[in-house]
Order: C-alpha cells, then structure tokens, then sequence
C-alpha cells in the first residue's frame, strides 16, 4: 500500500508539472516578446519545478467526473489516478494458478527509486571530480578562486557559494563575468537550481521534466546576462557575448551547477544583443502573466462531486423485493424467484452446500462472466490464498432484520466492483477463474445469512443449476 501511494503521488505531480511544462513554454515566447526581465521569467519555471517535488498548495474546486470535459486533462488523469488507488488494493504477491503475481506497484516503485538513484549518483560523480580538479585553487584579491584547472568561471557550493574565475580573464571582460555571477549569488541560484535538478532526478523517465530544467537553466543565465551587460556599451556586449562564445565548449558539466557557458549560449547572444528595456505598459502586461502563471502553478485541484443520493439504512435493497407469501413460519426461505444466478451458463456443479464446503461450485470454462446474486454493495473485493480473487456483497436486510451476503471466489482477476460501489442483481462483476486454491476454472459462490453460509438451494439456487445446467 506504501509502495502504491509513493507511486500514485510521483506520477500526479509529474503529469501535473508536464502540464505546466507545456502552458509555461507557450506562456514564456509571449513574455519574451513583450521583453519581459529574466528574472521574472525565472519565477515562472521555478513555480513548474516546485510543481514536480509538490502537490498544488491553494485548493480549487473543479466539476465532477459528470461535467469534465471543460478541465484539463491531467486533472481527470488526477482524479482517475487517485480513485485507482483509493479501490483498487494492491494484487499481493503470492501464487496463482501456479504463477507468481508480483507486486506491481513495488516493482514500479523499485524501477522508479533505481533511476533516481543513478541520475543523484551521476551528479555526485561528477560534482566530486570538480572538487578534486579545484581543491588547490587559491583566492584572488577580486574575492575569486582560480587554479590551472579552472577553465571556464562557474559558481559553486549551496550555502557558502564560490565563484571561480581562469587567470586568463582580466580587465572589463572579468569584470562583466563577475557581476554575472554575483548576480547568480545574490539572487539564490546557488540553491533554487540544485532544488530544481532534484525534480529532474525524482521525474528522470520524465521528458518534459528535463526539458523545464533547461529552459530554467538558460532563464536564470538570461537573467544574469542582463544584469551584467546593463549599462553597457553595444562594443561592450559585442565582447562580452564573445566571452559567451569562447567559454560555451569548455563548460565543468556537473548537473544542477552555475557555469558560465551553459543555458543555451546562441539564445543568449540573440536575447542580449536584441534586449531592450520593455516599457511601462508592457511591463504592467509582464507583470500580470507572471503572477498569473506562477498562482496558476500552486493551485491544487479538488474533484466537486455532486451531492450522492440519501441511501436507504444499511442499504436494505432486498427489503424493496421481499415478498411475505415466500415465508412461511420458521421457513425464511428468501424471494425463490428473486434471485439472479451468479453464472448464466455453466458446464457442471462439481461441489454442493455441505458442513466442510460452505457453497456450491459451478464449473464452465476461464472468462465465463460472474453475475452479482441480488442488489447490493461491494463490501470486500482483494485476494487470498485459499479463496484467490474474491468479492464480497452486502445485500442489506430483510424486514425480519436478517442480513444477507454473497462472496464470490476463484474470479480470474480483481472484481469489476471496487470496494463501495453498488451492483444491481444479474451485473457482471467478475470472470470464473482458477485463482487461489483452486484445481480447475470454477465459481466457488457462498450465501451468508448474519454472517453464516446458509445452504443457497434453500434458496432457490439449487434448482435453478439444475435448470441452467439441462439447457446448457
């Protein structure tokens, strides 16, 4: 159960962030031809991968399954993920049939936890070879680190971040360089960037997760761009996009890093020698799309259900069929012709109602569709090892105040009917199976009357096999 929850909540909060993903590229051409500021794009993509390490924090109420059709689409997939889960228990892993039946949902967690796994351990790899490559780097009087290894200037470290800097750069070029990285210091980028590599790592089967980091990545280094070539002249930008170009090939590649010659280094140059301050109205426009976007990213979507219909106490469905004239003293046979026959069509009874077998057996082949008995609701649906896939109906009480239940075993699979949901007599609510402790494709089918087999061909059942089974 564990294993299904983690899973289920990985897997809503990655189709929720691609969602997003996809609104926030479609959000961000419009921002960027309205000139909107790096840092405010920033914001955007910081609030899709938040999206992929959390749920929604604002809750807002969305139409029911009945009326979704103007929801996005990721909110039913939400909502079918988690009824799924809430239902549908988990198969245990246990024998069927001869066969083994693994846990799905722990495989899929195992699977999902082993490529995060190796996605965090490639980062580490990676960020402990530039450890070793910089450890003898010294401090420069300009507050740098430099050393022969340092080839490209880059940023490093989450709390108590570096900057290093090759000893080639000097003059106004180290000078720009530098107030791009402060800017990356300043602004936390040192700590939201890793955060969002964490997301990529946890969504790694996710494409649409890779592709947000990305576009992060080069929003955060727009964003320094323009704080560093503000003010400047345009041969100044001129020789700072080619200090772009000169660093873009040698870059440290550790994941989830502040290096200078990462985030897309092309667009970079265009976006800086086409930027220009956006004026005030356009900046209001900006404004107002960012806080959209990034309020739309929080928002937690909550199915609004319809209001269920009053039910009648203890679901007294077979007090609505009860017919006086079937009882006769201490008799309590039930509405004879009342009941529906679980299987319409079967090959033989190969076991009876006895003292060591609470029910009858019918036989037919695998797939053979198993009908619920009575009006009722699903009170157990799951599997064991003697009874195999099982499903337990509660048929409410009669007027004498005796309760009525039918179980179904051996079905090939899980039942039709989840835990909960009302059936109507003569519904198809399984297929006859060899599930369990079974030697053959059968319908074990017991009759509990509060909770004790009762023989169902008191009730009627056993002339009707008879029936079924002549003209079959």
């Amino acid at each position: 159960m564990a294993a299904k929850t983690l899973v289920t909540a990985l897997l809503v909060m990655g189709l929720s962030g691609s969602v997003l993903t996809v609104g926030a590229l479609f959000l961000c051409a419009v921002l960027d031809r309205l000139h909107a500021p790096g840092r405010w794009v920033c914001l955007i993509w910081l609030a899709v991968g938040l999206r992929f390490l959390l749920p929604g924090i604002l809750p807002v109420s969305v139409p029911g399954a009945d009326s979704l059709s103007g929801v996005p689409a990721v909110y039913r997939v939400q909502e079918t993920v988690q009824r799924a889960a809430a239902q549908n228990p988990a198969t245990p892993a246990t024998e069927t049939a001869g066969y083994f039946l693994p846990d799905i949902w722990c495989i899929a967690a195992m699977v999902w936890g082993i490529g995060t796994a190796v996605t965090l351990l490639r980062a580490a790899v990676c960020a402990h070879r530039l450890e070793r490559r910089v450890a003898l780097a010294w401090r420069t009087p300009d507050g740098c680190y430099t050393c022969g290894e340092v080839t490209v200037p880059f940023t490093k470290g989450l709390f108590r971040p570096r900057i290093y800097m090759p000893q080639s750069v000097t003059g106004t070029e180290r000078e720009a360089i530098l107030l791009h990285e402060r800017a990356h210091i300043r602004r936390g980028d040192t700590v939201t960037r890793p955060l969002f590599y964490l997301a990529v790592c946890l969504h790694w089967w996710n494409p649409l997760a890779h592709l947000a980091f990305r576009q992060f990545e080069r929003a955060q280094e727009t964003a320094c761009d323009e704080a560093a070539a503000a003010n400047r002249t345009a041969a100044e930008r001129v020789r700072y996009c080619e200090s772009l170009l000169r660093f873009a090939a040698g870059g440290q590649s550790v994941p989830g890093t502040l290096s200078f010659g990462q985030g897309g280094v092309e667009g970079r140059i265009a976006h800086l020698l086409h930027y220009r301050a956006p004026g005030r109205t356009a900046l209001a426009v900006c404004a107002v799309l960012v806080l959209l976007g990034c309020g739309f990213c929080v928002l937690r979507p909550e199915t609004q259900s319809s209001a269920p219909l009053a039910e009648p106490d203890a679901f007294a469905v077979i007090e609505e069929m009860y017919d006086e004239s079937t009882v006769s003293g201490e008799d309590k046979t039930l509405f004879n012709a009342e009941f529906f026959m679980p299987v319409s069509e079967y090959r033989s009874v190969s076991a009876v109602f006895s003292a060591e077998h609470p029910g009858i057996d019918y036989c037919s082949q695998a797939g053979t569709p198993v009908l619920a008995a009575a009006n009722g609701v699903a009170e157990q649906a799951d599997y064991t090892p003697d009874d195999g896939f099982y499903l337990l109906l509660d048929h409410g009480t009669d007027a004498a105040g005796n309760r009525y239940q039918t179980r179904y075993s051996h079905l090939q699979s899980l039942p039709l009917a989840a835990v909960g949901e009302r059936v109507t007599g003569g519904q198809v609510i399984g297929a006859m199976g060899s599930s369990g402790a079974s030697t053959g494709n059968h319908l074990h089918f017991e009759l509990l009357v509060n909770g004790q087999a009762a023989d169902p061909a008191a009730y009627g059942f056993s002339a009707k096999a008879e029936e079924s089974a002549a003209n079959s």
